[in-house]
This record gives C-alpha cells, structure tokens and sequence, in this order.
C-alpha cells in the first residue's frame, strides 16, 4: 500500500477504525483496489462486540 506522503508498506491485511461520523471516502478510494469490508457502526449502529464478531468471521473467510 501507497500512503498519501509516498510511503509504501507491504502488507497482507490492514484495518482501519477511527472517527465518530460515518465518512465512506477512503472506502470508496480503495474498494476496487483492494478487497475491503464495511463493519461496525459504519454499516449499523450496534455494540462493540458485534463489530468485533464481523471482523472475526471477515478474518475467517479472507
């Protein structure tokens, strides 16, 4: 993966969860780049242990 200053980081799986407001531009950057999962708050308001459940099955399948 290419950061924005020009840094590159190899990687096979990253994730990335901050911000209190629902915002899908980073996700819409990247979807078609890389194989990439709306969990969480972001899809339905719910409990930390749901969103950690999601990301758990995500894990389990990819």
């Amino acid at each position: 993966m290419i950061f924005g200053d020009g840094q590159s980081v190899e990687m096979d799986y990253f994730v990335i969860a901050f911000g209190s407001i629902s915002d899908h531009k980073l996700y819409e950057t990247i979807r078609n780049k890389h194989e990439t999962y709306l969990i969480g708050d972001v899809v339905k308001t719910g409990k930390i242990i749901d969103a950690v459940s999601e990301g758990y099955a995500i894990g389990r399948i990819v």
